[in-house]
């Protein structure tokens, strides 16, 4: 091993560690996806069991509707939920998790989190629930995790590298 390839191979451990100190940004910005998610799609809040009483007859499964939306509706559902499986894969890539184990992950929770936001949207009056949100949106959550195996460490890389130039200069 040549002295070039040492100093890139302590550069990259170097930047691995400065990454995975970051998991903090990850953990953070997951949260802050969630926020959003639940409030984009819950809003105006105005919750009522009466009023969306007959949405919820005969069993649970089929209180969501099955009526498919148009692909722009689709497309915005996968839109909608990537960020969440991109800043999700992050976070557990800096707890050391397999791609497979972050696509797995992403999928459950896509999958839990759309669910839970299709439910809790039966009982706002304003909102439909169906099961192609659900689909979609942990769709998106998956296309989400994607993006981040395949740039997420190419751009965090360069960010990194940025980030350390401009400390570097700072300290000058």
């Amino acid at each position: 091993m040549g002295t070039t390839e040492l100093v890139e191979q302590s550069d990259d451990s170097r930047l691995r560690v400065r990454l995975e100190e970051a998991g903090w940004l990850a953990g953070t910005l997951t949260l802050i996806a969630l926020a959003i998610i639940f409030c984009a799609t819950l809003y105006p809040f105005n919750f009522s069991a009466q009023m969306t009483e007959t949405r919820r007859m005969g069993f649970f499964l089929f209180w969501l509707t099955p009526v498919a939306k148009s692909w722009v509706g689709w497309g915005l559902n996968v839109l909608f939920f990537m960020p969440f499986g991109c800043v999700l894969a992050w976070w557990l890539w800096t707890r050391n998790w397999s791609p497979r184990a972050r696509g797995i992950a992403a999928f459950l929770t896509g999958c839990l989190l759309s669910y839970s936001v299709e439910f809790l949207q039966l009982y706002v009056p304003s909102r439909d629930s169906s099961w192609d949100d659900v689909l979609m949106n942990t769709l998106g959550s998956l296309v989400g995790w994607l993006v981040f195996e395949w740039l997420g460490l190419p751009v965090l890389r360069l960010v990194g590298d940025v980030l350390g130039e401009f400390t570097a200069m700072l300290e000058r």
